[in-house]
């Protein structure tokens, strides 16, 4: 029911922005791990328009806890509102619970924030030396402090079993350290078994790819 509330509400959101590339059931899981982890610090490098950024912020709000810091080359508002006059209306405009930092993330990014990282979302820079940077610097450093965090990669899975391969690093890393991972592709069967179990007549999002690969640093789940 809680999802289904939502849903409706992000339709409106939908129909503000122009761009929207994270499609629905991986949307909805999103906000589900921010439910169910209830971070404090969450860190979204990558925000484009803010589509995820809403998702995230919509599971703080249910948590009644956690601060959002995204992180893009533009804030959201100036992906959809170019004209300056009207990017106060951006949804995510000025949000008590978020903060964004505008810039080149190898310049911006404060990497003494890494220690208090409870939530880890990236879906920016689709190269291979960006991934390997998230390695380097947000992810291993988490893994040896065994912190348990989600952490979610967008764009592994399209339209195949097999890693994308800018991700190659990221499949290593995992296979290297034993580390479980999730996706609601709809490359897998598990796409089918998820969709039936959400009951809904129609999606926000045209596409169905749910490309995301997710998992859990320092968990046996």
């Amino acid at each position: 029911h809680e999802l289904d509330d939502l849903r409706s509400k992000q339709k409106t959101i939908y129909n503000i922005l122009e761009e929207c590339k994270f499609d629905d059931i991986e949307a909805e899981m999103l906000y589900l791990l921010v439910r169910k982890y209830n971070p404090t610090n969450l860190i979204e490098l990558g925000a484009l328009e803010g589509w995820t950024t809403s998702w995230i912020l919509e599971g703080i709000k249910k948590n009644n806890h956690g601060k959002l810091h995204s992180f893009d080359l533009k804030y959201p508002w100036e992906h959809s509102y170019p004209n300056d006059k009207f990017f106060h209306n951006h949804p995510l405009y000025n949000h008590k619970d978020a903060t964004f930092t505008k810039g080149n993330i190898y310049d911006s990014f404060d990497i003494k924030q890494v220690p208090h990282i409870d939530f880890l979302f990236i879906d920016a820079e689709h190269t291979e030396s960006f991934h390997q940077w998230c390695l380097d610097n947000l992810i291993e450093p988490i893994r040896k402090s065994n912190k348990t965090i989600p952490v979610i990669f967008h764009d592994v899975f399209i339209d195949n079993t097999n890693f994308n391969p800018i991700f190659n690093q990221v499949k290593q890393y995992l296979e290297k350290h034993n580390i479980n991972y999730f996706t609601p592709s709809k490359a897998f069967e598990t796409f089918n078994v998820i969709n039936k179990k959400r009951d809904t007549k129609e999606n926000i999002h045209k596409s169905e790819r749910n490309s995301s690969l997710i998992f859990i640093l320092n968990s046996y789940e």
